[in-house]
């Protein structure tokens, strides 16, 4: 039996840069909105859908002492001033693609990892004393499930970094748990749109196009979607624009506002597949594998490349390793490196793969995939067109 069959409770968890909050829906409610129960009751204060995503430590750093407001609240002691700690806060900016120099700096050797575990754990606590209040006979880790909105340019790797906070927290019992899921936040808000403000204003016919303005503490999010037959969205056009940076600038006034479309990318990182060539003398002894082979990083297309979107990438030149396979397996990976060697190297991600089948008829065998990059400022699609070379 799948562990999401017995799911009772739906917790939809909004862990923001600056607020967070959360909500509870019984799975036996179905689609009503006002049966939803969105939490309103935080640590020193009332009445409001989210609280500060603000952490107060002991001078060790190990124990938290406030969360919430009353983290970024407390009032330094006159006697005490410099032993103090500060509040901890802006610490989800270390995920995504935020530049350096708006990441926070955190104190002694706390990790940003670390903070939002910590912070993960007091809204995880405060989650499992919220919901006995509304249902009886739950437990939280057989019949909970867990959605978190993430940023819609989160990379996979991203999300397997607060996959591992969220199980470090004890929000789930094992970190591949099918009870923890994630949705992009314009998703969550297109969905929660059409289920309210459409159905509202009676815009609930296929071929109906909005737009999502995220206004939030960190980024502001413009998406525009457009309403399919059977309740489906497609996406229209989408953007980001970052609020930390957006601040100081004093020019936002003199942006052109025109419509237009935007042809090309620019990669932002390389990208690229697995090979295995023959090892030869000067490549390193302990990356000799069976049969003399040395497994590679194969680059497809290099960072910093101009790209239009649904560019086609050739591979040429790969045969497979056995003369009598009928396929072949590509794993595609990225990184951030120029001279990219190994695929296990630090830096190196992987991000699909796909089986092809080999035309021993022909001399090659078109194969495409479709995958969306890392970041939403790579090109919207990258398309790998994989020539495969009989080897007779």
């Amino acid at each position: 039996m799948s562990a999401i069959s017995d799911i009772r409770v739906v917790v939809g968890l909004d862990f923001g840069t600056t607020y967070s909050g959360f909500t509870l829906c019984h799975v036996d409610d179905d689609d009503d909105l006002s049966k939803i129960k969105t939490n309103t009751e935080w640590p020193g204060e009332m009445g409001k859908f989210k609280t500060n995503t603000v952490l107060q430590y002991d001078n060790d750093f190990r124990e938290v002492e406030l969360w919430g407001y009353p983290a970024l609240c407390k009032r330094p002691n006159r006697r005490s001033r410099d032993s103090e700690t500060k509040p901890v806060e802006l610490f989800k900016l270390f995920l995504g693609s935020c530049l350096e120099k708006y990441k926070p700096k955190l104190p002694g050797s706390l990790t940003y990892k670390q903070a939002i575990t910590d912070y993960l754990k007091k809204i995880g606590e405060l989650i499992k004393e919220t919901i006995p209040k509304f249902w009886d006979g739950i437990d939280f880790m057989e019949h909970i499930l867990i959605v978190i909105t993430v940023p819609a340019e989160y990379s996979e790797n991203d999300k397997a970094i607060m996959r591992e906070c969220t199980f470090n927290a004890g929000l789930i019992g094992e970190k591949n748990s099918e009870k923890l899921q994630f949705t992009t936040e314009p998703e969550a808000a297109a969905i929660y749109c059409m289920y309210s403000s459409l159905r509202e204003y009676r815009l609930t016919e296929p071929g109906t196009t909005f737009m999502i303005v995220d206004c939030g503490g960190g980024t502001v999010d413009l998406t525009t979607r457009k309403l399919l037959e059977e309740n489906q969205l497609a996406v229209v056009r989408g953007a980001a624009i970052y609020g930390k940076s957006l601040q100081k600038s004093r020019n936002l006034g003199k942006l052109n506002n025109s419509k237009c479309v935007i042809a090309t990318r620019v990669l932002k990182h390389t990208f690229g597949t697995k090979i295995s060539p023959s090892w030869k003398p000067g490549d390193p002894p302990e990356r000799l594998t069976f049969g003399g082979r040395i497994q590679k990083f194969h680059r497809i297309a290099e960072r910093r490349t101009e790209v239009t979107i649904d560019q086609e990438f050739k591979i040429e030149d790969l045969v497979p390793v056995f003369v009598f396979a009928t396929k072949m397996t590509f794993d595609i990976y990225y990184t951030h490196e120029q001279d990219a060697v190994y695929c296990d190297d630090p830096g190196y991600y992987f991000m699909c793969f796909d089986h092809y089948l080999i035309n021993k008829q022909s001399s090659e065998g078109i194969n495409k995939i479709k995958k969306n990059p890392p970041t939403e400022t790579d090109a919207s699609e990258v398309l790998v067109n994989k020539s495969l070379i009989n080897p007779g």
